[in-house]
C-alpha cells in the first residue's frame, strides 16, 4: 500500500497547498515556502439516534503528513502521490468522540471527547 496515497477529506477551507503565497486567516497561517492545515475531524451523532440512556462513541486514529501530487498531461499512467514529510509527532494522533443523549434538552451532549497526539 502506498502510504502517500492517503484518503484525505474533500474540504479545502482547512488546508492550503500553495507554498508560493503566505496565508493568514482565522483558520490557517503560514509564510512563503510553507504549507498549513488544521484538518480537524468532525464527527456528529444524528438526533434521530437519540433516546433515553443512549450513548455513542467513535474512535479514530490518524497519521498526519504532507504529500505532493505530480503529473502532467503527457503521461498516460496517471497521477502520482509522494509523501514529502515525516509523519508528524509520534506518527499517530487520535480523536475519541463520546456523546450521550440528554433527554431533558432533547439533544446529544459531549461526554468526554478528546483529541491529541499519540494513541493513549
Amino acid at each position: 500500500m502506498n502510504d502517500a496515497q492517503g484518503n484525505d477529506d474533500s474540504a479545502v477551507i482547512d488546508e492550503d497547498s500553495d507554498p508560493y503565497r503566505p496565508k493568514q486567516n482565522h483558520i490557517l497561517s503560514h509564510a512563503v515556502g510553507q504549507l498549513s492545515s488544521t484538518d480537524n475531524p468532525d464527527f456528529r451523532a444524528g438526533n434521530s439516534w437519540g433516546g433515553p440512556a443512549r450513548s455513542f462513541a467513535l474512535e479514530a486514529v490518524f497519521r498526519e503528513f504532507a504529500r505532493v501530487e505530480l503529473w502532467d498531461e503527457t503521461r498516460t499512467t496517471g497521477r502520482f502521490w509522494f509523501r514529502v514529510s515525516e509523519f508528524s509527532g509520534e506518527g499517530l494522533w487520535h480523536h475519541y468522540f463520546r456523546t450521550s443523549w440528554d433527554w431533558a434538552q432533547n439533544k446529544w451532549t459531549d461526554n468526554g471527547s478528546s483529541s491529541g497526539p499519540g494513541h493513549p
